[in-house]
């Protein structure tokens, strides 16, 4: 109430000061009863009431509206920039975005010395979203006008509207935790002690269990979302990123992708001719050696080990896509009902194959690189992308 208050008296008192009749003495004495005396000047009070009024609608719900229309349009810019919403919300939750026109260069200030750590964003689950925010500020806005007018006998003056930026993140509240499944291996019989005086010790099954994770919010420090860019990396800039482009090229090569890029006078890769399958690769060998060039003290001259041992985990990562494929479509094939599952039914299967289970936990876990490349290798069907995606609506917290 006492913004309120404040506000009342800053906006009356500027509506007195463009008054052009010589009443500002009176004025003041009128307005510190609140305009309530019957014997107020009436002249006096039609003047506030018309320049409160035109500065309200010629000044200050314009600027508003030109700044919340310069904010949702940056904050469009930035969600583009950065590839995903959670980086832009944070971002302007924390003061970047103000709607002078500047919140996407002081990102790109911000980026140049920081890495995103793309690991922890899935655990990004806001308290407010841009929506949240917007409905907290025009509220105030109106409040502060809604007062001013009441006390000067103006009533149905139409507020500031409601935001046009729709967001698509979720929110919980700051006091809710954030939990996931999590499978636990289970173990095979084995024999114990000397061959023939030993005893068997019985194996246990697989089970699963519901497990609380750090969740991460607007307050999280920035340490905790973003890697900081070494020193090292500026002072060398050149070397450096030759090096991460030839470890990318080394990987590329060991996973048969020669000759299907360029490279350019300035080391740069041109892959315009790869494929959907191919560029999923190369975003995340891209991704894991960047990790890897940007861990403290790392020695560049192991370049090419790096980008060796990235091409080989990939294929390998590969093959278990592959068979986690094709163990559930045999799972289909063989369903016992009389046509081939479809919908929910497919979708069942989808979760209960048993090499799926470490999949979809990869796939909750991973980057946006990361699940690219299992979404290219599983395969591209409309259903396949349908339930990746409803999988991740389940596990997030409604």
């Amino acid at each position: 109430m006492a913004r309120i208050v404040r506000g009342i008296g800053d906006i009356v008192q500027r509506a007195i000061k463009k008054s052009a009749r010589p009443v500002r003495n009176i004025a003041t004495g009128y307005l510190s009863a609140k305009i309530a005396n019957t014997q107020a000047n009436d002249e006096l009070k039609a003047d506030i009431f018309r320049t409160a009024g035109t500065e309200y609608l010629t000044e200050e719900k314009p600027e508003f509206e030109k700044i919340e229309k310069s904010r949702a349009n940056e904050f469009k810019a930035v969600s583009a920039y950065l590839g995903n919403e959670k980086y832009a919300d944070y971002f302007d939750a924390n003061g970047f975005n103000t709607g002078d026109g500047e919140f996407l260069n002081r990102v790109k200030d911000f980026m140049k010395k920081h890495k995103i750590r793309n690991d922890q964003w899935e655990r990004y689950i806001p308290v407010t979203n841009y929506e949240d925010r917007y409905k907290t500020r025009a509220k105030s806005f109106n409040e502060k006008y809604d007062e001013v007018f009441k006390e000067i006998g103006m009533k149905n003056v139409g507020g500031v509207g409601p935001n046009t930026l729709k967001s698509l993140l979720k929110t919980m509240p700051e006091d809710q935790e954030l939990t996931q499944e999590v499978t636990i291996p289970g173990t095979e019989d084995k024999y114990m002690g000397p061959e023939e005086k030993g005893f068997m010790v019985e194996g246990t099954p697989e089970t699963s269990e519901i497990q609380t994770v750090e969740r991460y919010t607007a307050a999280t420090p920035t340490s905790e979302l973003f890697t900081t860019i070494p020193e090292s990396e500026g002072k060398m800039e050149p070397q450096f990123r030759l090096r991460m482009n030839d470890a990318v090229r080394v990987s590329l090569d060991s996973m048969g992708l020669s000759g299907k890029y360029k490279v350019g006078l300035d080391g740069n890769l041109d892959v315009t001719n790869f494929d959907e399958a191919d560029n999923a690769k190369y975003g995340y060998a891209s991704e894991l050696i960047n990790n890897e060039f940007l861990q403290p003290n790392f020695d560049t001259r192991t370049y090419q080990l790096v980008g060796s041992n990235v091409g080989t985990y990939i294929e390998n990562y590969e093959r278990d896509i592959v068979n986690a494929h094709n163990t559930y479509s045999t799972a289909l094939y063989n369903s016992p009902a009389s046509t081939q599952p479809q919908g929910d039914a497919a979708y069942k299967i989808f979760l209960d194959t048993p090499e799926m289970a470490t999949l979809l936990m990869r796939y909750a876990r991973g980057s946006r690189a990361e699940r690219k490349l299992i979404e290219a290798k599983f395969g591209k069907s409309y259903s396949y992308s349908e339930f990746f995606a409803k999988y991740l609506d389940e596990l997030a917290p409604e």
